[in-house]
């Protein structure tokens, strides 16, 4: 493919000759998309082997006018180890959304993949996120989005892996988060179950409850150290934790509603 075949490919607005699928071995001539996930060496691997076995199947990766590669980046590695060429389809005004899109109609992103990508692009909140999974590695990547999210609401919503991985996720100021992180942290020193996902979105809940008392809290779970239990959902836990908080209480305070 020489610089004459692409501009002529790119420059031509008729839309049936933009999807027309073309064959080349110049595989330089492709670019890895910045904010694309991280290429997994063992999916090119056993691509590798397929086309070492079978040959190079009519599965087209899709590139935009700068030829960065849109879908199929772990076959166009395949190839190059191969030493062989790839099909492929010019679709000029693809960028990252599409990338995204791509892949999530595929279900072969995860939320990591998400994350890395935002990371590359240099998008503050995400590079922020990463960061306090670096200094909290005992928390889950979801766990994490949880702590970091803006609000409850966001924290809890079903909305939240969607605007995850569209880029439009809100997080809270991470010196706040690190501030939940630590709380959750000193309950694990009794706790070990501090860790999963409900109790954790029950604290998060908790946390933004004036009538809560996070010191008093942990003064009556050091008296009771064995009273805190996995419980299969948040109400479960709000019950339990209410229990110890009361305990030896006259006024009782409620958490439930």
């Amino acid at each position: 493919m020489n610089n004459k075949t692409k501009e002529s490919m790119v420059n031509n607005s008729n839309h049936i000759q933009a999807n027309r699928v073309l064959w080349t071995t110049e595989l330089n001539s492709f670019i890895l998309m910045e904010g694309n996930r991280k290429v997994n060496p063992k999916h090119v691997e056993r691509i590798e082997l397929s086309i070492n076995k079978h040959g190079v199947l009519m599965n087209p990766i899709i590139v935009n006018s700068k030829f960065e590669v849109i879908d199929g980046q772990h076959r166009l590695e395949a190839a190059r180890n191969s030493s062989t060429g790839v099909y492929y389809i010019v679709a000029p005004d693809y960028k990252l959304s599409e990338v995204h899109t791509l892949n999530l109609n595929q279900k072969n992103w995860g939320t990591k993949d998400y994350l890395d990508g935002y990371v590359n692009l240099g998008i503050k909140q995400y590079i922020s996120l990463n960061n306090f999974m670096f200094q909290n590695p005992e928390f889950s990547i979801a766990i994490a989005i949880s702590i970091c999210s803006e609000s409850i609401a966001l924290r809890s919503g079903r909305n939240l892996s969607t605007d995850f991985s569209s880029g439009n996720w809100v997080a809270i100021d991470f010196k706040e988060a690190q501030g939940i992180a630590d709380k959750l942290k000193l309950i694990g020193a009794i706790y070990d179950g501090y860790t999963r996902r409900n109790f954790v979105k029950t604290m998060l809940e908790l946390f933004e409850n004036d009538k809560f008392d996070f010191n008093e809290f942990t003064h009556k779970l050091r008296l009771q150290p064995t009273a805190l239990v996995d419980c299969v959902n948040v109400m479960q836990y709000k019950t339990l934790i209410e229990d110890i908080y009361n305990w030896r209480n006259r006024n009782k305070v409620s958490f439930k509603y």
